[in-house]
């Protein structure tokens, strides 16, 4: 007659155990085993039995099998439980490497998992336990693993804070061994995600990155935080920047470009300046948007800032940079672009063109009439004129009357027509009205001419000025 084994269901008022190196998470995604009721007796006919020897791991690289950079689980109960029923066979205790043993286990197939109370609580068993068959006088090895949850980036965005997780994406900038916020962006399929305080390693931009790190917020936004990162596929991508304005990068797009890489075109320079940290920022403008631009403390050394001056002739032509949100002081959430390297800022020569007409009606006049001086000043650009001024001057032989422009205004002393700006493809006009005050017969030049460019160099300076005459008789 074959012996028997008689297997109760393990008793609830056993005191737990802490799982010794697993830090204490929030949110419970471990589904407690289910118990048979306390009076049911299961036996089980042993033709013979067989053992049990394993490990208990935590999953640090998230590659699902036991490697090298893992660790190993003390003090926690594995329970060895049948299939069906989910009955409790037999149970141990890993020792202080996470080893465990399970001598003279009936022949039969079960699951090995981790007693789910003694795991951290965002911790999951890999693949819900271990299924095991035990063959007579058997040993079988197994490992026995936990890890973190895996989340998209697009999923990590929506999920609690205070949590560790798994996520994986396409680095945006490279992991800088002399920047001390440790800041890495990532790319995921719609949607990005900013890392702090990633560990220092060999991540450039484009590699595929797994991350390990916990869910923060930073200024309002969910991040990674306290990041390990294990580098999957080198130069797996070329990141892509994002076309936006600067009313756009400004706003993160209402928050959807939260640590894109964005590219901004045609800015003008304002506001420069270097911070107590020895971070430098200037301003973008683009009509009535502005966004601010920084280089960091550890990267201003590389950068020429003297060419970033608001008072030069060089505008931003394109400006490459991850947005980071940030505290304006007025408690409003703003994002800043941050270039990865010089490079990322490219200035340009702002090229203008400034023709001035001159018209007179009429081009003969005597002693007492009137001529009406039409003076045109367009701008072919490509670049805004700005700053503008035309000289029409007054002859002695004629008197101001009166004057009226589509732009600025118009000084009969000095003769200065005061424009401001013009855009690129546009034109002013402005309108002089003379009357001949001395009728000697004459020959009077009229002149219009531009009084030059300031902030932009004229590209073609022989169509400045025009010269009209005016015959007296």
């Amino acid at each position: 007659m074959n012996p028997t084994l008689a297997v109760t269901p393990r008793p609830t008022s056993r005191p737990r155990r802490a799982v010794f190196g697993i830090v204490a998470l929030v949110a419970a995604t471990i589904v407690p085993l289910a118990c048979s009721d306390a009076t049911d007796v299961e036996l089980l006919e042993i033709d013979g039995t067989g053992a049990i020897r394993g490990q208990a791991f935590l999953d640090l690289d998230g590659n699902g099998v036991a490697s090298a950079g893992d660790t190993p689980i003390a003090d926690v109960d594995v329970f060895l439980v049948t299939g069906t029923s989910e009955t409790v066979v037999v149970e141990t205790t890993t020792d202080a490497q996470g080893v465990f043993s399970l001598p003279d286990v009936p022949l039969g197939t079960y699951r090995l998992t981790l007693d789910p109370a003694e795991i951290a609580d965002s911790l999951e068993v890999l693949a819900a336990g271990a299924s095991v068959t035990i063959a007579l006088g058997d040993t079988t090895l197994v490992t026995l693993g936990v890890t973190y949850p895996v989340r998209t980036i697009e999923e990590i965005l929506g999920e609690l804070v205070g949590n560790r997780f798994f996520t994986s994406g396409i680095a945006l900038n490279s992991r800088l061994n002399f920047d001390p916020t440790g800041q890495v962006h990532f790319a995921g399929d719609s949607l990005y995600l900013r890392a702090v305080n990633v560990a220092r390693s060999s991540i450039a931009t484009g590699d595929s990155i797994r991350l390990l790190g916990r869910l923060v917020l930073d200024n309002g936004r969910r991040v990674l935080d306290a990041v390990t990162p294990t580098r999957l596929v080198p130069a797996a991508a070329i990141p892509v920047a994002r076309d936006a304005t600067a009313a756009e990068a400004a706003s993160a797009g209402g928050g959807a470009l939260d640590a894109a890489l964005v590219r901004i075109r045609a800015l003008e320079i304002t506001d420069t300046s270097t911070n107590v940290a020895g971070d430098f920022r200037f301003w973008g403008v683009s009509g009535a948007d502005s966004v601010e631009i920084l280089f960091p403390a550890w990267l201003v050394p590389t950068v020429n800032t003297a060419l970033i001056r608001p008072d030069s002739i060089e505008r931003v032509q394109q400006v490459l940079g991850l947005l980071t949100p940030f505290d304006d002081g007025s408690g409003t959430l703003r994002w800043r672009v941050l270039p990865r390297s010089p490079s990322d800022v490219t200035l340009e020569t702002k090229f203008a063109d400034v023709a001035v007409a001159v018209a007179l009606t009429p081009t003969g006049v005597s002693l007492g009439d009137t001529v009406e001086v039409t003076v045109v000043a367009r701008n072919n650009g490509p670049a805004t004129a700005t700053a503008l001024e035309v000289r029409d001057t007054i002859p002695a032989a004629l008197s101001y009357v009166s004057a009226s422009s589509t732009a600025g205004s118009y000084d009969p002393g000095t003769g200065t027509w005061s424009i401001g700006s013009i855009t690129a493809g546009s034109a002013d006009t402005l309108r002089v009205r003379l009357e001949v005050i001395d009728g000697t017969p004459a020959s009077i030049p009229i002149i219009g001419e531009s009084l030059g460019l300031t902030f932009e160099v004229d590209r073609v300076p022989a169509n400045n000025g025009q010269l009209r005459t005016l015959v007296i008789s």
